[in-house]
């Protein structure tokens, strides 16, 4: 009897949104409203305008989403020389650490990236340990460093010259003879001469 009236009530209890007006007016709200939050999110995210040191502070973060998307962001700062030099030293020390303390290989990979697009030949110690990465992407980036600090920035070419005569990749071969034709490298002229012939 009691269950039989208790089911006779939630019936007859109208839901929420089975009024009309009400639906008519909370299903738009909530769309309008999860709409603008993933927009916040999205934005928050890809923000150009955030300031380098937050930057640093997310790639130090434990969310994973952050540390990666905030890399790349610091690459395009670095890149647009919206850096005060007098903080390069600072910066390359927090890269530094960032990468050496990071198990995530996207964010690596663009850390790396970051690094080369200071152009400063303090990062050529860091860029050139680089290299011998498990990642080809961290020794492509690492390459790509090398070659834009300016000419003549380091002399001792081996393990540039080493990556060289182990790869068979032809687009990172080219970007490793360039490193050493930028930097004047003469010890690796046997080792460019051996690709004088190469149809790449």
């Amino acid at each position: 009897m009691l269950s039989l009236e208790s089911t006779e009530q939630k019936k007859s209890s109208p839901k929420l949104l089975e009024n009309p007006l009400i639906a008519s007016i909370a299903v738009p709200i909530a769309i309008v409203l999860g709409g603008a939050l993933i927009i916040w999110g999205g934005t928050a995210l890809l923000n150009t305008e955030r300031d380098y040191r937050d930057l640093i502070k997310q790639m130090r973060s434990t969310t994973f989403g952050n540390r990666w998307v905030a890399a790349f962001e610091l690459s395009k700062v670095l890149a647009s020389s919206q850096i005060p030099k007098e903080d390069y030293p600072w910066l390359i020390q927090s890269l530094s650490e960032v990468f050496e303390s990071q198990t995530d290989l996207r964010t690596k990979q663009f850390v790396v990236m970051a690094m080369g697009a200071l152009k400063d030949e303090r990062t050529k110690n860091f860029l050139i340990k680089a290299l011998g990465d498990s990642d080809a992407t961290v020794r492509f980036n690492a390459t790509v460093g090398l070659g834009n600090l300016p000419a003549g920035s380091f002399h001792d070419g081996s393990k540039v010259m080493d990556l060289l005569l182990k790869t068979h990749d032809s687009g990172m071969q080219q970007a490793l003879m360039f490193v050493l034709a930028q930097h004047k490298i003469t010890m690796a002229d046997t080792v460019l001469k051996k690709f004088l012939n190469s149809p790449e």
